[in-house]
């Protein structure tokens, strides 16, 4: 607000002095008779309010006389900005630099720009109203949407009755179109940010409504008087309609009016010529603007800027110094829409025709710092190539690995295997092949039996449960009572029934390594006999008068003197 309302009467020559939040305007003899005052002093906010000033706010006196004498002047003003710059041929060349050209049949046209400027008000109306104006300025088919903004009379000529004709009203209402959907674009961060304030205040009076209204609604509802009910729903009803009343008042709708709008005539210098180097030409064009005596240099193809220093590359693109490069392989002049590269290892600048594409990061590598290898048919730079720890040879990190064993890393894809348990990569080196399936694992998927100490896998090893050693399915022992696994020197044959036992679960004869489980203890029954058979006599009996006791087993069969001496007979025919 405070920006626009300086703007009007600065472009109305008055004298304007920006104090403390203030403004002190010296109005001129016609706005004198406007305002019906010499003077005027504008504060914007309350802070800065004195007694000599007026708070200016939207929708306030001074805001809405404004907006009338902009209504009353017109909604259409047409003249012409004057050429208060000049710039010849000569210094247009010497502003230019280019060091591997030269600039060839430079000429200069003058042609007539016109500049379109169309100012708006914008009112937002909610439960609130106020207005907002904006300009949106067309030039050279470019829209740019300001504060509102006026062009001092003292700078604009008037057009002659032939020149006002040189856009038609077709025109003029294609550019308003235009210049309203640029506004109404530029707005929708604008609305969104009232919005939000809009809200807030719609919230606030939704929760006093439904604090005034809930109060009655249950004191009716508390109250034994007959009719009270129908009173609650009424007033429910009541609240409905006030809700919707609501909602409806805080919708924001946004209106654009056009106040006026300023067709502006500039005259422009267009410099037209050839640049030209050993092998290409080129035709360049730039202008000069006589109002703001700005000048519009050519654009760099690489970057886009403006740039006085122009140069062409082997491919006719204009370039400013910094977006040319020169090939350090071949020499050629390129940039980056011609494919120049830096090289990912030497950081040298290469054209498209000197650079190689690695095939494992995709960036561009020089011959110097590339491989190419016959195993896996790829180009591969240096950063992305390593020496394989094993075999030495260079292969791409693509194709490397490491050891899940001995955790090192860089070891090419021939020296490494796949484990068949864990499918983790190790170095061949630590392969185990299991005797039992012939599976070929890493050294810690597999393990040696105690006993043989043959290699197994895991899925034919098992463990003593008492002694964890490890054991082959030819070297364990399997428990009849409790399933365990068991190694051979916890495990007990039972020389009544012939299985295997915990040794916690077998009873042992006497001292002479015969043991019983607990079943066939239980029925250890020894009879009277002769004695023992000759040919079966382990030992040789001399006293005749020994007397024997039998036991028939599975594995064996027993005899004991009657002294307690027992002769152990092998019968492995029974």
């Amino acid at each position: 607000m405070k920006d626009f309302i300086q703007h009007f009467f600065e472009a109305r020559n008055c004298k304007v002095q920006d104090v403390k939040n203030r403004l002190l305007v010296e109005l001129t003899p016609e706005l004198q008779t406007e305002f019906r005052s010499e003077k005027l002093h504008l504060a914007f906010t309350s802070k800065s309010l004195t007694e000599n000033s007026e708070l200016v706010t939207h929708g306030s006196y001074i805001p809405t006389k404004i907006l009338s004498i902009l209504s009353e002047e017109g909604q259409k003003v047409v003249g012409k900005l004057p050429s208060q710059n000049t710039l010849s041929k000569k210094a247009f060349q010497e502003s230019l630099s280019t060091k591997s050209s030269e600039i060839k049949k430079l000429t200069r046209t003058t042609k007539l720009n016109y500049e379109l400027i169309f100012n708006f008000k914008a009112t937002f109306v909610s439960d609130e109203k106020f207005d907002e104006l904006y300009s949106v300025k067309l030039f050279e088919e470019k829209a740019k949407v300001s504060k509102i903004e006026f062009v001092k009379n003292e700078k604009v000529e008037e057009l002659t009755h032939r020149d006002s004709g040189v856009i038609s009203e077709a025109e003029i209402e294609a550019k308003l179109f235009f210049a309203t959907e640029t506004l109404q674009n530029y707005l929708t961060k604008r609305t969104s940010e009232i919005e939000k304030e809009v809200l807030k205040r719609l919230y606030e009076n939704l929760k006093r409504l439904k604090s005034y209204y809930g109060e009655q609604i249950a004191a009716f509802r508390r109250s034994s008087v007959p009719g009270t009910d129908e009173k609650a729903e009424f007033i429910e009803m009541e609240l409905k309609k006030k809700k919707i009343e609501e909602v409806k008042n805080h919708s924001l709708k946004v209106e654009l009016q056009l106040i006026s709008f300023q067709l502006l005539e500039r005259k422009v210098y267009h410099f037209d010529f050839h640049l030209k180097s050993s092998t290409l030409e080129k035709n360049i064009s730039a202008s000069f603007d006589t109002f703001n005596g700005k000048l519009t240099y050519p654009t760099c193809e690489g970057c886009g800027e403006q740039t006085s220093k122009i140069e062409l590359c082997d491919s006719k693109h204009l370039l400013c110094p910094n977006c040319l490069s020169v090939c350090e392989k071949c020499g050629e002049m390129a940039c980056r829409s011609c494919g120049v590269e830096t090289c990912s290892v030497s950081g040298e600048i290469l054209c498209q025709n000197c650079q190689k594409i690695c095939d494992s990061c995709g960036q561009a590598t020089c011959d110097n710092h590339s491989h190419f290898s016959q195993e896996e048919n790829e180009l591969i730079c240096e950063n992305c190539l390593i020496v394989c720890k094993n075999c030495q040879s260079k292969v791409s990190i693509d194709h490397a690995g490491g050891c899940s064993v001995s955790n090192e890393s860089f070891f090419c894809e021939n020296c490494l295997n796949v484990c068949s348990k864990c499918q983790k990569q190790y170095l061949k080196n630590y392969e185990k092949e299991c005797t039992h399936c012939g599976q070929i694992y890493c050294e810690d998927c597999s393990q040696k039996c105690f006993y043989c100490e043959r290699n197994n896998c895991q899925s034919h090893l098992s463990n003593c449960n008492i002694c964890a050693k490890s054991l082959c399915k030819n070297h364990s022992h399997q428990c009849s009572m409790s399933n365990s696994t068991l190694c051979k020197e916890h495990s007990k044959q039972c020389n009544g029934c012939g299985k295997e036992f915990r040794e916690t679960f077998v009873t042992e004869l006497g001292n002479l390594d015969l043991h019983y489980c607990n079943t066939c203890s239980e029925n250890i029954n020894f009879q009277e006999a002769k004695e023992p058979p000759k040919e079966f006599s382990e030992k040789k009996i001399r006293d005749s008068n020994t007397k024997w006791y039998f036991l028939k087993g599975i594995i064996n069969d027993v005899w004991i003197s009657k002294g307690g001496e027992l002769i152990y007979y092998k019968r492995t025919n029974h």
